[in-house]
């Protein structure tokens, strides 16, 4: 099974700016660890082909990044070209919503 996450969920102190790549077209899901709807769209996801990779956000410790795409509730999922937005889905969503949103 190929892991089609990147984690950017580690970094030293909550208020840190981190880097993230940019570059081509992404889905950024931003989640928490106490979040019962992320972790259960982190394991419907797994093994799961979208055609785009998943780029996983910790809204607690990148709270920097949160506030730049006007994250409010997790989880929230934005399909960004180029680090911007293009589309948005808040709160629990299926693998064929997450499908539909990248196509």
């Amino acid at each position: 099974m190929v892991n089609r996450f990147q984690h950017v969920m580690n970094t030293p102190e909550p208020t840190k700016d981190i880097q993230i790549d940019v570059s081509g077209i992404k889905v950024l899901k931003f989640s928490a660890t106490w979040c019962g709807p992320c972790k259960a769209l982190t394991e419907a996801l797994k093994g799961v082909d979208i055609g785009v990779p998943i780029v996983e956000i910790d809204v607690d410790k990148n709270q920097n990044l949160a506030q730049q795409y006007n994250i409010r509730g997790v989880p929230t999922l934005i399909l960004a070209q180029d680090g911007k937005e293009v589309k948005r889905i808040v709160g629990a969503a299926s693998i064929d919503q997450l499908k539909e949103m990248v196509n």
